[in-house]
């Protein structure tokens, strides 16, 4: 465990690495891990942009949509910065647009899986 992340509660670190993919791993010293989090998380979400996909919207009374959204949460400040860039709206005639979606919503999934895996490694749960 790298020196900073002792001294950081191990939730900060997960909170960190949901809004920042790969941050959690970056703060324990463990860049080669982080980087390749950060790299697989933009480009999935680059991939998926690129095939038309869409950006979860806030949802409504479907379950599917609800957990559509909160994939594509999970890419943290990407999620953002699409949504203030105007991306991510989705082409629903593109032939892509299912695929593009889906590899929306992998990054985040990808990314929550990389912050818990942040904090149980903080939380000495997890070695390496």
């Amino acid at each position: 465990m790298g020196a900073f992340a002792g001294r950081v509660k191990p939730h900060l670190l997960f909170a960190a690495s949901v809004a920042v993919p790969g941050l959690g791993h970056f703060l324990q010293k463990k860049h080669a891990r982080g980087a390749v989090f950060l790299g697989g998380t933009v480009v999935l979400l680059g991939m998926g942009l690129a095939l038309q996909g869409r950006l979860g919207v806030p949802p409504d009374l479907e379950l599917l949509s609800f957990l559509k959204f909160l994939g594509s949460l999970g890419t943290g400040i990407f999620f953002a910065a699409a949504r203030a860039a105007g991306l991510g709206a989705g082409n629903p005639s593109a032939l892509t647009f299912d695929i593009g979606t889906a590899y929306i919503v992998t990054a985040g999934l990808m990314n929550y899986l990389a912050a818990f895996h942040a904090f149980e490694t903080a939380k000495g749960i997890r070695h390496a």
